[in-house]
């Protein structure tokens, strides 16, 4: 799956996000999306193939966001 920044993408949630960044990482793509309607959510996401898969993991998480403040 090839993402743009700025593009709005459908998740399984229904709900429609906005791809804010993308970076990489130690070979690992992350991107960090937030929902195009309000209440504003935001998703820290790892992708893989053709799939988003959320970070969960609270240690992970708190790296990936450090990140992509630097970026």
């Amino acid at each position: 799956m090839k993402l743009e920044n700025g593009e709005i993408i459908t998740l399984d949630d229904n709900k429609d996000y906005i791809v804010l960044k993308q970076l990489i990482n130690e070979n690992i793509d992350y991107v960090y999306l937030v929902t195009a309607q309000k209440p504003i959510e935001v998703l820290v996401a790892k992708l893989n193939d053709m799939d988003l898969i959320p970070i969960t993991d609270d240690f992970e998480l708190k790296k990936v966001i450090e990140l992509f403040k630097k970026d």
